[in-house]
Parts: structure tokens; sequence; C-alpha cells
């Protein structure tokens, strides 16, 4: 069979080669870090694979040295996922307009949020419960974080990351050789091809009409083993202005066999740096890639001094008359022939490295560097308080601070990227299968992200409000209290706490409610008290 390449197909090879040497930096940072996010053999247009050359000439050199960027980004990745998406706390929340609150009364209005908080909450479920790999198969299971964190990795080494979020909310990760991309001068999209190698007898990624459309020959595919089957699938996403929608073609065989239409892209692309006038981010590791190559370089030094330093070997002059065998002899053995002066033999030593003061200094060099390093990736973390009263605020304060510091107050940024664009997939699946009401594009609905730097900022108003609190009370004693009203400070703290308990806070007309049967109880007892002291005196006067 004479496989053919269509327009999306050499659209994504001439893409490709655009890209080498961007792919290339790409390549060594992950050789340094965590080859398997981009190994050194990648991926060509039509399925082929090119090894991207390093400069590395020597093959015992070729794998990294140190072990500190292997170790730092999974760490640092680690980091900021439990900032983006912590498990046990919700992350988004729909805050009702002002002239909803007006239009409704009390009960209805507190009713009314907590069935917003159930429909995020049924977002947030629905994004967890999303399986790992083939989502037919037995054996998946819940694979959110370790996806996301992978997506992370490649954020942090490539600069570049493109996921696929599918209709079972299934998160996938394309490896940067996989896909090319098209910004415009704003950097927004303008077109993602991704590249992968698929068995088209597969009908859950090709049906037989689209096969046969393509004049691919299913049978004779069927009887060639499975590793030869494989033919290049070209998915183009693509952003119309004109519908303002997003198209997604795919090619195979030179054939456009599936063309869709979303309004919100199932191909959510996150960038760590974008560049004015370029197509791909730059990444954390690009920034510290100096220390990085020197840390690896000076490791290797030091190896192989390390190594020159423990060889054990006799030297033997080459005038001596001694042979190695004479040296190879038991114990107590008579050896002649060797010059000897004082006692010493003259003419045989063991080999010793002399350089051990010139090493010191690679030594300490290299300790600066990793210490640098660690600072970088947050595996050094030695600011937090350590106090019996240390509270968790604190410590996620400073992590975020940590966190920003090192990454150049981008944090924040790929967070809401991530985090906005998941979000948007979400609700458009789950609206589409009738499971959460559409708020979208009502305007009396906002949706607020409690996650990243915003939670942080509600845990800070949070702390603010006990401050004063307690401030207030420490200065004025029981007089502050009389001018804080509990009612609103209760709900203050359970909004920004974004409490969803049902019936945990009160509303205004169960307050009221509460009140009027205190009174009557004071009313009914205070009637009591008066028949009592009635009683009295009428006895008293009888007497």
């Amino acid at each position: 069979m004479t496989r053919k390449t269509g327009p999306i197909g050499k659209t994504f090879a001439a893409d490709d080669a655009d890209r080498r040497s961007v792919l290339a930096s790409a390549v060594e940072f992950a050789a340094l870090t965590k080859p398997s996010v981009l190994p050194e053999t990648v991926i060509q247009s039509g399925g082929a694979s090119q090894t991207i050359d390093l400069g590395r000439t020597q093959e015992p050199h070729k794998n990294a040295h140190q072990s500190i960027g292997s170790n730092g980004v999974p760490s640092l990745a680690g980091t900021i996922l439990s900032i983006m998406a912590p498990a046990s706390l919700p992350w988004t929340a729909i805050n009702p307009s002002s002239r909803v609150e007006r239009a409704l009364p009390p009960s209805d209005f507190q009713m009314m949020r907590g069935l917003l908080r159930e429909r995020q909450r049924t977002i947030q479920d629905a994004i967890l419960a999303a399986p790992i790999g083939n989502a037919n198969r037995r054996d998946s299971y819940r694979g959110f974080f370790s996806t996301k964190r992978m997506a992370i990795e490649h954020l942090l080494i490539a600069g570049d990351v493109l996921e696929h979020v599918g209709d079972d909310l299934r998160i996938r990760v394309f490896r940067m050789d996989q896909y090319v991309t098209r910004r415009d001068g704003a950097g927004d999209v303008i077109y993602h091809i991704i590249n992968e190698d698929v068995d088209p007898t597969n009908e859950r990624i090709i049906t037989r009409e689209q096969a046969a459309a393509a004049d691919i020959p299913i049978d004779d595919l069927l009887k060639k083993p499975v590793q030869r089957r494989s033919m290049p699938l070209y998915t183009k996403v693509e952003w119309n202005p004109d519908s303002r929608v997003w198209v997604i073609e795919q090619e195979i065989n030179g054939t456009v066999v599936n063309t869709v239409e979303e309004q919100v892209t199932p191909f959510p692309s996150t960038t760590y740096t974008l560049s004015v006038g370029e197509h791909y981010g730059r990444g954390f590791i690009e920034q510290i890639a100096a220390n990085l190559r020197s840390s690896d370089e000076l490791s290797l030094r030091i190896t192989e001094f390390a190594d020159l330093a423990s060889k054990h070997l006799l030297m033997i002059d080459e005038n001596s008359s001694l042979r190695p065998e004479d040296l190879q002899k038991e114990s107590g053995s008579f050896v002649t022939g060797a010059r000897v002066s004082g006692g010493q033999v003259q003419d045989v030593a063991f080999f010793k490295a002399e350089k051990l003061a010139d090493f010191s200094v690679v030594r300490s060099t290299l300790d600066d560097t990793n210490a640098s390093l660690s600072r970088s990736f947050l595996t050094a973390r030695d600011s937090v308080r350590q106090s019996e009263r240390t509270t968790a605020f604190e410590v996620q304060r400073t992590v975020i601070d940590q966190l920003e510091s090192a990454l150049g107050n981008i944090a924040s940024s790929i967070i809401d990227q991530s985090m906005r664009q998941l979000i948007r997939r979400a609700e458009v699946v789950l609206v589409r299968a009738g499971r959460i009401p559409d708020l979208r594009d009502s305007d009396d609905f906002t949706t607020e992200f409690l996650t990243g730097l915003a939670g942080f900022a509600r845990q800070r108003k949070a702390a603010s409000v006990r401050d004063f609190i307690q401030d207030a009370v420490a200065l004025l004693g029981e007089r502050a209290l009389e001018a804080i009203n509990p009612v609103i400070a209760t709900r203050e703290l359970a909004q920004i706490h974004n409490i969803d308990v049902p019936g945990l806070v009160r509303t205004d007309e169960e307050i009221d409610a509460i009140a009027r049967q205190a009174a009557q109880r004071q009313l009914a007892e205070r009637a009591a008290d008066v028949a009592i002291q009635t009683g009295g005196r009428i006895v008293e006067s009888g007497a």
C-alpha cells in the first residue's frame, strides 16, 4: 500500500522543520533533568524518528552526571500541583450577582448558593474521577494528579505543553515532538497539529467507513503483525475567527476523515513564558540551565578524579630488575633484584593522585552550585518557622512566596492558564451530558478560582478578619464585642472558606425566629415570676 500525505501532514512537516532548534534545546534540558520527558530520539512527520545531536562527542558522557535536576523537577512539579489543585479543597466557586441577591429572599438565596456549590463540586468530582489510559479497560484508575503532574514537568522542562481533555475528561499529555503550533502576533493559538502513530484497524480510532474513504485496505493490514500496521494520524485544531469556534480535522493517508467544531478547545495549551513573535514557550529549566550544566560538568570531573584516586596501581621503575610477577608472590617470599636504600624499596611505588587540593576548589564550587539549584527547585525549604504555633496558613504562604520567587512570579500565570482551560472544558462536557446547568454565558453568575494565589488571598483575608477581632478585643476588651456584629463576621468567614455544609450558618430568618423564641421564653419567665410574687402578697395580706 502506498502511503499518502495530505495538506495537514505537509503543514506539520514544514512547521516541524522550522522548529528544530527549539526542539534541540528542549531535548538538552530534558537530558539534564528528566530524559523521558523528551528523549534524544524524537518523532518526525510520517512517524519516522531522528536523533537530536546534543554536541556530546564521548559516549560514556552521554548521560547526566548529577541527580539534582532529576529530583528537582518532580519536586517542583508536585509543589505547583498541590497549590494548583489541592485534593481536599474546592477549586472554584460561583458567585451570584448583587442583583440576584437583592431579588431573592434570604432563605432562597442561601438555598441557591448551596445548589451552586453542588454544581462546582460535580465538576471537580468528574475531573478527579476521570480514568488514565484506555477508559474501557478494567484496570484504569483515577489518574488526574499523575497526568497533571506529568504535564507540569513537561511545562517546566520544555516550556510548552499540549494536552487533550476528552469527553470522559480523561487527560492526555503530548510530547513536544508530537505536535507543532502556530501563534499570531498577540501570542494566541492559530492552530496545533498533532502527529500520532495509530493502528487503523482499531475501530475506536477510525471506522471502517472512514478507512475506506482514506483508501486504507483494512483486510490486508489485519494480516500483518500489529507493529507493522501503524500509520500517522494528523489532528489539526484551528481557531476560526469568523465563526469563533475551534475546527478539529483528522487526516490519515492523505484524507480528512473526521471534522468537528467546539466552542471550547479540547486541546488546552499552556506556556511557561512566551516571548513576542515566538510560537513555543520557554521553560523554567532554560533559566537555570547554566547552573545545571556546571553541576553536571563538575560532578563528572569529581567522579573521574575519585575513580582515578581509587585505583590501586603498583608502579615499577623501568630500570628495575623486578618483574610484575615478583609482586604477586605469596607473603613471606624472597624477592631479589629490587633496589633498596635505608630499608625502603626505591624502584616500586603506589600510584597516587596529587591534585587533592585543586579538587577541593571544585568540590566547593559544586556545593555552591547545587545549593543554588536546590533553592530554585524548592528542595531546600528552611524558611518555615519551626514552632508548635506554626499554622497551615503560614506554611502555605511561605511555600507560595518561595514558589513565586523561584519561578520569577510566573506560578500564578501557569496555574491560571491550566485550571481555567480545564474547568471550562469540563463545564462544556458536563453541560452537554445534562449533569450541570449551563451558567457560562449568564451575567448573573461569575466563576471564582479558589486555588493558587487566589486561594491564598482568601486565606489571607480570613486571617485579617481574625487578627482584627483579636486586636480589637485586646485593645478595647468586651466593648469591642459589642461593636462587632458576630453574624456578619461568621458569614464573612464562611464565605471566605467556601463552607458548603448546608445549614451550618443560619439564615436571617432562622436568627429572627431564634430571637423571637428567646423573647417569648423571657416573657413567659417574667409572667411566672409576677404570678408567684402576686400570689405571695395575697397570702400575706390574707394572713
